[in-house]
């Protein structure tokens, strides 16, 4: 990833993570899935970047499979619609009020949701203006 404030522009690369978002105040998320495959399993990769401009100050999350996996799900979720799709929805309601990554993982996920999650939960937050 490649955030250059004074053209206010980001590259971005995403190589097989499950898809960060980057929030815009006033807009939808936006997520970013371009890439490629995980680094690694090929000598040989044809990646695709990503480009997105914004006007108003962003914040973007990136984060692992565990946060997803550990994600409670409503009783009425579609079985065939993407958890990230809940992830961002969720993001959205609080991602430029919450402070840090640590407290926007325990403002999605509750305590013995989180204890009890066998894979790692990680989550980086940038803020760009």
């Amino acid at each position: 990833m490649l955030i250059d404030t004074r053209t206010k522009t980001i590259e971005y690369v995403n190589a097989g993570h499950p898809p960060g978002f980057l929030f815009e105040e006033g807009k939808a998320p936006v997520a970013l899935n371009q890439g490629s495959c995980a680094v690694g399993f090929f000598d040989q990769m044809e990646i695709t970047k990503s480009i997105f401009t914004y006007e108003q100050p962003i914040r973007i999350a990136l984060y692992t499979d565990g946060l997803l996996e550990a994600l409670p799900l409503p009783e009425d979720y579609p079985e065939d619609a993407a958890e990230s799709d809940l992830l961002a929805l969720r993001l959205q309601s609080c991602i430029h009020q919450v402070p840090s990554p640590e407290c926007l993982v325990e403002t999605l996920l509750p305590q013995d949701v989180r204890e009890a999650q066998s894979d790692d939960i990680c989550m980086v937050l940038i803020t760009a203006t």
